[in-house]
């Protein structure tokens, strides 16, 4: 019985231990932040943004906040500031129409959105990198255009992507080629659905090109020098370091459009290889940038900008860090919607009455078998005698005790000679005990031989 009822406390104590120890691991895991994508506001380490998030939590004039929704549902658009950072570019250059034309919207309703493209450093020597990149989001964009056709599997021979292996033929990478490539294989696949795909950059008429940042000679990448333009503030630096090999241009009739506000290279290549750029939309604005570098928590230990900071926030104090590009999205699901209604102590109650259900099933209430087979822990009760005798001094006074017992050994015997027994029972109605007079009865009623 011990041994039962200290297994019955172990095993419960064993697992909540073990759920403690998970949890912890978890969080050392996760509060580092290095299994989240570069530049994320939830990445610890110095190509993460965390740092930013975090200090414009601590400040009482902005509300910082993480956008985990495919959706682009930003809310209102008035003061408020979202940052796209360490996006691939490829993922620009294949939009939904519908994402595209929400994010117009609201731009044009006054909100800013701010793009940092994830920084290459060049081509040259990346060239295998960015295709295993650009093949990742190809294959990924390819298969989400089968889940809206609702088709299983994919056909042979039709739309066939080339393997990442194979990405060592592709030096140097073509990227026009892998473009118009994955352009065809798409457009074979959106016949039968509502999905149209659109080029960020083909409709904002802006191009990205790549012009290769200086190596050393331990083939490590020297950043560049980029300078402020003259179209831009005069309270921004003057000279940003650049890690990126990124630059634009523009097309010939949206260029007038678009406002250059950092650019590489000698002050007579101004506007011919801009890295910072700016596009009014309305009631708001859009500013593109080849590096996000100046958000990371690199930037801001080694290398604070905080005024460039603060002129991209803008007049926002709604500032928004979009998670959803780098795939960690939340859907609404039971536990999301129950910390949203806040039903912490409906999940509570449910988890109390599962542990009562599993306890109750675990544990009979009745001893074993062997248990109560050796008596241990009986309680003693009353045999079928004593049971009828309390009832009797209940029931029947002990005057009229004789004669019920009379009454009722005739009405099992009706062939007996009732005057006998009425004239036995007057003989001896004395003043002698009870008992005796019941076994005198007893005596003349005995059968005699």
């Amino acid at each position: 019985m011990l041994r039962r009822r200290v297994n019955l406390f172990l095993l419960p104590a064993l697992m909540l231990l073990f759920a403690f120890g998970l949890q912890r691991l978890f969080e050392l895991r996760f509060s580092h932040g290095d299994i989240y994508p570069p530049y994320s506001s939830l990445r610890a380490d110095p190509v993460g943004s965390k740092a930013l998030f975090e200090s414009l939590d601590g400040l009482s004039d902005f509300d910082p906040s993480r956008h985990y929704f495919l959706n682009v549902d930003y809310g209102q658009p008035e003061e408020t500031t979202v940052l796209i950072l360490g996006v691939k570019p490829w993922k620009l250059r294949f939009m939904g129409s519908k994402e595209l034309r929400s994010m117009e919207r609201f731009m044009d309703q006054g909100g800013r959105i701010v793009i940092g493209l994830y920084p290459y450093p060049g081509r040259s020597f990346l060239d295998k990198a960015m295709a295993e990149s650009f093949q990742k989001y190809a294959d990924e964009l390819e298969e989400e255009v089968r889940k809206r056709r609702n088709e299983d599997g994919k056909e042979e021979g039709e739309g066939k992507a080339r393997k990442v292996e194979d990405a060592e033929e592709w030096s140097p990478w073509d990227e026009d080629e892998a473009l118009e490539n994955l352009e065809e294989r798409l457009n074979r696949l959106k016949d039968d659905t509502d999905v149209v795909f659109a080029s960020l950059f083909h409709r904002w008429g802006v191009n990205l090109k790549w012009e290769d940042l200086a190596v050393d000679r331990d083939s490590v990448v020297v950043p560049e020098s980029v300078s402020r333009s003259m179209d831009a503030p005069i309270e921004l630096p003057q000279e940003l370091n650049w890690h990126s090999a990124g630059v634009f241009s523009f097309n010939r009739f949206e260029k007038r459009d678009w406002k250059v506000l950092y650019w590489r290279g000698e002050e007579y290549w101004q506007g011919e290889h801009p890295v910072i750029i700016e596009r009014k939309f309305g009631k708001g604005s859009l500013i593109v940038s080849s590096d996000p570098y100046i958000f990371s928590n690199e930037a801001l230990r080694e290398d604070r900008q905080t005024g460039l900071l603060a002129w991209m926030f803008g007049d926002g104090t709604r500032i928004i860090f979009d998670e959803s590009h780098f795939g960690v999205v939340t859907s609404e699901g039971v536990a999301t919607l129950g910390r949203k209604y806040r039903l912490h102590g409906l999940m509570a109650g449910l988890l109390v009455l599962a542990l009562l259900f599993v306890w109750k099933n675990a544990s009979s209430l009745t001893p074993p078998l062997e248990e109560r087979s050796l008596g241990g822990g009986a309680v003693a009760g009353r045999d079928s005698n004593l049971g009828f005798l309390s009832l009797l001094r209940r029931t029947v006074r002990p005057a009229q005790l004789l004669s019920t017992c009379i009454d009722e050994w005739l009405r099992s015997n009706p062939h007996r000679d009732k005057k006998a027994v009425e004239l036995r029972v007057a003989a001896s109605n004395s003043r002698e005990h009870l008992v005796h007079r019941f076994r005198k009865l007893q005596e003349h009623l005995k059968p005699r031989r």
